[in-house]
């Protein structure tokens, strides 16, 4: 793998796969049989999930900025 830590392409399509690994077959059949069929409701396990994992990515992504921004500080690292 770290022969592509450069290649954004690739490092973006193995994020996207983790991501839709982690919400798990239901919920993406879910997900797609509402566009599909033109349902306007998704289930509230999809719901639950969908949520979840935008509020773990968003802390993540700002724990990240933080580390970043403050790096050699002692906030994280």
């Amino acid at each position: 793998m770290s022969r592509f830590a450069g290649n954004p392409a690739i490092i973006y399509a193995i994020a996207i796969l983790v991501i839709l690994g982690g919400f798990g077959f239901f919920v993406i059949v879910d997900v797609y049989d509402t566009y599909k069929q033109g349902r306007r409701h998704l289930s509230t396990h999809t719901k639950a999930v969908l949520s979840v994992t935008a509020i773990i990515t968003d802390i993540a992504f700002v724990l990240f900025l933080f580390s970043d921004a403050l790096k050699g500080q002692g906030l994280f690292f």
